[in-house]
């Protein structure tokens, strides 16, 4: 029996894909995947992104995230919990958080494939999200050896998405 091999590229575009609808959907601006990706030019993009970081990104300047999205299939909830050789959630993390422009929310999006999103985000921001009730410590090593360590809430994305979008906007 033969595996099918996997096109991560084209497999994490159309994650970004579905989140750039499930934004859109929720939030009422228009999103788009990031100029990386390619979407821009068949998009008419020019330069009226406020934040061009993450993967998701919308002209809205009210809009408060850094969006990274990430799909993989071999994740298990304790590598959530635990740093382990088979965790890519701490190294996921730590793109978000470095990506995130000062004044921005880090938010790193997630799923299997046929599963619902979830979410990562710092538990002082969850404090906004109703059903934002699963927290942890995440301890992230840095490019520089220190560590930094962060508060942080996982939860189901749809958490996110059942706030008024008005508590949000900066």
């Amino acid at each position: 029996m033969s595996s099918k091999r996997v096109n991560g590229k084209q497999k994490g575009a159309r994650g970004e894909r579905d989140l750039v609808k499930r934004f859109a959907n929720w939030y009422g601006s228009e999103f788009y995947r990031t100029p990386g990706s390619g979407s821009f030019s068949t998009r008419g993009f020019h330069s009226d992104v406020v934040n061009m970081s993450g993967d998701v990104v919308t002209t809205d300047p009210h809009f408060p995230f850094c969006v990274e999205s990430k799909l993989y299939q071999d994740w298990r909830l304790e590598h959530l919990l635990f740093e382990t050789a088979n965790s890519k959630f701490h190294s996921w993390w730590e793109q978000t958080t470095r990506e995130t422009p000062l004044g921005f929310i880090p938010l790193l999006c997630f799923r299997k494939n046929g599963s619902e999103w979830f979410m990562i985000i710092e538990k002082h921001h969850a404090a906004k999200i109703p059903g934002a009730q699963f927290a942890t410590t995440m301890t992230v090593e840095r490019l520089d050896e220190s560590e930094s360590t962060y508060d942080v809430v996982i939860t189901r994305l749809a958490n996110l998405f059942a706030t008024d979008p008005d508590r949000w906007k900066k």
